[in-house]
């Protein structure tokens, strides 16, 4: 069996890139009797592609002979690539030889979810209505029917019971599951504390893909871009209508409600 992980380096202690079609190396790993037989570092050759990396990067991967993909998020054109080329694609995170044995201890789910198209590309929502593209992928993943269903899942800055200005110090996360249009799921997290690049991460595990906040700052909107989530400011009023506004796509992004540094101060700090 042949495992590719997307990695940040060429070796087993790198980390899993969360980016499949812009990560900078793949780990080939040779796999044979559930053991690791040899591995090597492949440079991506459509990290610096424009648009059609991810279909690119997944006709790569396809000449490599790949078994499976481990990675983190992955795109509707190289989603669809690899399933045709009845590739399977699981999700990880953290060290690549933790997933790799993770993957053999059969402890991987495989990714069923996909983000949107340009991840990773560092393309952000400007102002104005959400992006119609990202509508049209939505619904293009969503008539394909069964599971492969473009799943939504929304994280809202929170504080009683509003859209928090302060995205990193606000009270808590309520992070919603849409799919086909209908609310499935929801939930209301504490904010487990501030400090630089952990609550990207936090909400990068439990699957968001879009985060909304009244005010960011541009380090923190650069590491959620890392994860392929898309972030979207300047949104004030009740956490109920701005859920609804998104479900029916009228959620409208606009300047932030606070200059960087502007929270310091506010909530607790992660120690």
């Amino acid at each position: 069996m042949r495992v590719i992980i997307t990695s940040t380096g060429k070796d087993m202690d790198s980390q899993v890139d969360p980016r499949f079609g812009r990560c900078p190396y793949y780990i080939v790993v040779d796999v044979e009797a559930k053991k690791i037989e040899k591995f090597k570092a492949m440079e991506n050759e459509a990290v610096g592609q424009g648009h059609g990396a991810g279909f690119a990067a997944a006709q790569q991967v396809g000449d490599m002979e790949a078994d499976c993909i481990i990675t983190g998020n992955i795109g509707p054109n190289a989603a669809r690539t690899l399933n045709q080329l009845e590739i399977a694609v699981y999700h990880a995170s953290g060290k690549v030889s933790d997933a790799i044995k993770q993957l053999l201890d059969g402890k991987l789910e495989q990714i069923k979810q996909v983000v949107p198209g340009h991840f990773g590309s560092g393309q952000g929502m400007g102002k104005g209505r959400m992006s119609m593209a990202r509508e049209a992928v939505d619904e293009e993943e969503t008539q394909k029917g069964g599971k492969e269903a473009f799943v939504k899942k929304l994280a809202v800055a929170t504080e009683n019971g509003k859209v928090a200005v302060h995205f990193g110090r606000c009270q808590q996360f309520t992070i919603v599951e849409i799919e086909n249009g209908k609310v499935k799921n929801k939930e209301v997290v504490d904010n487990p504390g501030h400090m630089a690049g952990y609550l990207p991460k936090f909400l990068y595990d439990k699957g968001v893909n879009y985060m909304v906040a009244g005010a960011m700052g541009p380090m923190a909107v650069d590491y959620f871009r890392q994860y392929g989530i898309e972030v979207v400011l300047g949104v004030k009023g009740s956490v109920e209508k701005v859920i609804k506004d998104f479900v029916e796509d009228r959620l409208e992004s606009g300047e932030p409600l606070a200059e960087p540094g502007e929270g310091k101060g506010h909530g607790v700090e992660r120690e």
